[in-house]
């Protein structure tokens, strides 16, 4: 069925298309039923905006402009209500926000946001004190915004840069997020100025004020992931696009993501370089199966059971075992290539690869008895154990 979703060593040429399509084609979808929704709410408070994304829309989309977290709030906003989801308002406009110029891109729209709120501008967080317009033409955008000079944002190599290089970014409070550059590919790290709107009750640690200082260890994390495996670079770098960096008790591994947020992590901001690599490869794991989910099921609903996960120490149901066995077993194909070229703390990979390994046989067992299982379920374990027992 599609195997190449278990993992970088199954990945085909014909499989990164099949995960472009199917996440641009899924927040297309996303995006008409949020115009279809909440369009005449919006209009109230914005002109030109819901046309605006609705043109856009139709058009051709890549991954970088849907695979980015508005996309994900817009689609909780059709499900779920309540003071945890951001105003529609607000979310039409980062979703306007995600569409670059381009050829035959000409638009004008304004609106008013129900509070002050910080946008995020390609690389940029500007903030938003009620109303504002926004003009696009083939090379840039213009933000208005009352009783600030307006801002014209050009395309560069990074997506958009301020036209003026001289800018005073601070004067006129707008914050640079820092980025990390490795070949095409550049992630950005978070701060709590571009995360506005989340709720702080959803991350396990607070976000991390070291600013630009986390950057240097996390290139060598990702210089560590290209010279062990190319493949896994493709893996990581093709699903994550923020990074979170979170206080985290010192040394302690933690990371995670949110459905709704899509292609960003939150993980500890300080470690060695081959810890953060293994937690890169973990969480980009996750996205990906959270891709294959839009494909289908991975269980029918038939398996009622519980069964003992070691890794949270407590029984689990069938597709959670089969989240953790899918991004375990990576992390441990990972970890064989780290170790067979030398690279990192072997101590570290020695003694990692044997619980990770004696993990990941206990979350094998029910994988291979249960039959509540679909097809795409099946296909995104089996190639792993296949690769886990033959490397070995």
């Amino acid at each position: 069925m599609f195997p190449d979703f278990s993992g970088p060593l199954d990945y085909s040429i014909e499989a990164d298309d099949l995960f472009r399509l199917v996440a641009t084609e899924h927040y297309r979808s996303v995006g008409e039923r949020f115009v279809s929704k909440f369009g005449s709410t919006i209009n109230r408070t914005s002109s030109g905006l819901m046309e605006y994304i609705a043109d856009r829309i139709r058009g051709d989309l890549s991954l970088p402009t849907v695979w980015r977290p508005s996309f994900g709030l817009a689609d909780r906003a059709l499900y779920e209500e309540g003071l945890h989801v951001t105003d529609p308002t607000t979310i039409a406009v980062e979703l306007a926000l995600a569409f670059e110029p381009g050829a035959g891109c000409g638009c004008d729209f304004s609106f008013t946001l129900p509070k002050p709120t910080r946008v995020a501008v390609g690389p940029y967080v500007i903030p938003i004190d009620g109303n504002a317009r926004i003009r696009v033409d083939s090379s840039a955008l213009y933000l208005e915004r009352p009783d600030t000079p307006s801002l014209v944002l050009r395309k560069d190599t990074d997506g958009l840069a301020f036209e003026a290089q001289t800018i005073d970014l601070e004067r006129i409070d707008i914050e640079r997020l820092p980025q990390l550059r490795t070949g095409d590919h550049c992630v950005l790290f978070a701060s709590e100025a571009s995360l506005d709107g989340l709720d702080e009750n959803e991350l396990p640690f607070p976000i991390s004020r070291r600013g630009a200082e986390v950057v240097p260890t996390w290139s060598e994390a990702y210089s560590l992931i290209a010279a062990a495996s190319p493949d896994y670079l493709d893996w990581v770098t093709r699903a994550i696009r923020s990074i979170i960096p979170v206080q985290a008790p010192s040394g302690s591994m933690v990371s995670g993501s949110q459905g709704h947020r899509p292609s960003e992590v939150y993980m500890t901001d300080h470690l060695e370089p081959i810890k953060l690599a293994e937690m890169l490869v973990h969480e980009a794991s996750h996205q990906y199966f959270h891709i294959a989910t839009f494909l289908g099921p991975v269980e029918d609903g038939t398996d009622h059971d519980l069964y003992y996960s070691p890794v949270v120490e407590r029984p689990r149901p069938i597709e959670k075992i089969l989240l953790a066995y899918h991004a375990f077993a990576n992390v441990i194909l990972f970890l064989r290539l780290c170790q067979s070229r030398g690279l990192g703390d072997q101590d570290f990979l020695e003694s990692n690869l044997r619980r990770l390994s004696e993990e990941v046989a206990t979350l094998q067992k029910p994988l291979e008895t249960s039959r509540g299982l679909t097809e795409l379920g099946k296909v995104l374990w089996q190639p792993l154990a296949e690769r886990l027992h033959h490397a070995h």
